[in-house]
């Protein structure tokens, strides 16, 4: 499969946008778009493997699994644990154990403190994107090349279906939010590509295109704030995403200009996003209530404190790729022994591509703190 490199460059950007977001400094206060950004791509790689490479429904699922689960695991348990020990530390997370054993499930549930949210708050879009995955392993059992379009479509409806008889259900109204629309964003955005990439295409229209996308999604969530309705979300972040994403991979190995963004630094970003995307908000909050307190460093207010939050959390979420996400990504390996269908190639290329963003509006506020 083909590499986009592009791709990685923009989990990079998204997800150093949601933890600029989950900083407390007001002056410029966005980054709610980057889980738009996140789920188009995910829809984008999702059709992507399908349409590719011959995928066995259970093995997918398995795959998919054994991507996200263990280190949402682990983190959450470690939350968890330090909930029970020391809960002054946390504003929303309790020592409840059927909370966690519902986080554990991706099952979303109605938190204390009135949010629909796992222990970990980052982790809800987690739960969207396993749904995604159990849409996609049923949607394989009819046949691979439209299964993407065909679960994607499903999970379109439900912000529709929902809301009109089951509203009153906490894991029915989550799955009712516009963000579960995304999903089809992507895989257009990819059936899209996949007839335009072997065109001759004006380069400089493509980079002026992203470039607009790049600067147009904080600019209006500045400028409008975090859309909540259906229609306001799709259009004001889920379309510009979209638009990135298609024209950052219809640039992608075009011009020797674009390599620059595929510097060493992006890359690594890029690849640690789901450990940046997990650890991040304990990072932030650790620092202003403990570090920075004690130290008198930084005020997390002020944009030099944000800035020094959002570098630790990016080389915090560095360092725990290295150290144990990478090693965890080798359980897919046991896949490689199961029958059926040749192994899904590993790296980037063969979907490893995780939704790495809190951007939270669920209890009318559009940030959460500390768990």
């Amino acid at each position: 499969m083909e590499k986009i490199g592009l791709i990685q460059v923009l989990r990079a950007y998204a997800a150093l946008w949601v933890v600029w977001r989950h900083t407390y400094y007001q002056g410029f206060e966005v980054g709610v778009f980057g889980v738009d950004v996140f789920f188009v791509i995910s829809g984008f790689i999702m059709a992507y493997i399908c349409a590719e490479q011959a995928v066995a429904p259970g093995r997918f699922l398995l795959r998919r699994t054994l991507r996200i689960a263990p280190l949402y695991w682990l983190v959450t348990c470690a939350a968890f644990s330090l909930a029970l020990l020391a809960p002054h530390l946390f504003n929303s997370t309790t020592g409840n154990w059927s909370n966690l054993l519902k986080s554990l499930l991706f099952i979303p549930y109605l938190k204390e403190n009135g949010t629909v949210m796992p222990v970990i708050p980052v982790g809800w879009t987690l739960n969207c994107e396993m749904l995604f995955y159990l849409a996609m392993s049923a949607c394989l059992g009819f046949g691979r090349k439209r299964a993407a379009l065909a679960a994607a479509a499903g999970l379109a409806m439900l912000p529709v279906v929902v809301r009109a008889d089951l509203a009153d259900s906490p894991a029915a109204w989550f799955y009712s939010q516009p963000v579960m629309a995304e999903f089809l964003f992507g895989v257009l955005a990819f059936m899209a590509w996949s007839r335009l990439r072997k065109l001759e295409l004006w380069v400089p229209v493509l980079a002026v295109t992203a470039a607009l996308s790049a600067l147009s999604l904080p600019i209006l969530e500045w400028q409008r704030g975090a859309a909540t309705a259906f229609a306001g979300r799709l259009f004001l972040f889920g379309v510009p995403a979209a638009t990135l994403v298609l024209s950052a991979a219809l640039l992608d190995g075009r011009c020797r200009a674009v390599a620059a963004l595929k510097n060493r630094v992006a890359l690594i970003l890029g690849d640690a996003s789901y450990s940046i995307y997990l650890s991040h908000i304990f990072v932030i909050e650790g620092l202003r209530k403990v570090v920075f307190p004690r130290t008198g460093l930084f005020d997390m207010t002020t944009f030099a404190g944000a800035f020094a939050a959002l570098t630790t959390a990016a080389l915090v979420g560095v360092v725990i790729h290295r150290l144990v996400e990478r090693p965890l990504m080798g359980l897919r390996s046991y896949c490689n022994g199961l029958p059926g269908t040749p192994p899904l190639a590993s790296g980037h290329a063969a979907g490893d591509v995780v939704v790495t963003v809190d951007v939270s509006d669920q209890s009318g506020a559009s940030r959460q703190h500390g768990g």
